[in-house]
């Protein structure tokens, strides 16, 4: 079994300030889900624009909704060469931010404005 993307639920302001300007999202194609459709797979009733891409080599499809979610414990963690230069990035433009200390290896935590957090890990070498 192979991870093939992740789906997540954002809304439109985050697109090119938090997805391509501080996770290099690069947008590969984007396409509409009917609400019959959304209804029917997600219980979610409403026309729904996805954005298909790819960040540093993770595909991912971001479906742009006006509704924002509750906070939970979902996340997805990210290993990286510039973690340092993404949390600097995610905090500059008013993101949540948050470091975990760690002797050897801090971990970041940003979250964008729908709560979707990412946990960002320097690559050990």
């Amino acid at each position: 079994m192979n991870l093939k993307h992740i789906g997540l639920q954002v809304v439109e302001n985050d697109i090119e300030k938090f997805y391509q300007n501080i996770l290099n999202f690069e947008i590969l194609r984007t396409f509409n889900l009917s609400e019959n459709i959304t209804n029917e797979i997600f219980e979610i009733k409403e026309d729904v624009k996805v954005i298909y891409g790819n960040c540093e080599g993770i595909d991912f499809e971001l479906f742009v909704s006006k509704k924002i979610k509750n906070s939970t414990y979902n996340h997805i963690c990210i290993e990286t060469e510039n973690a340092t230069e993404i949390l600097e990035k995610a905090k500059q433009n008013g993101y949540k931010t948050y470091v975990r200390q760690n002797n050897e290896n801090n971990t970041f935590f940003i979250t964008d404005s729908n709560f979707n957090t990412f946990e960002i890990k320097n690559i050990i070498k």
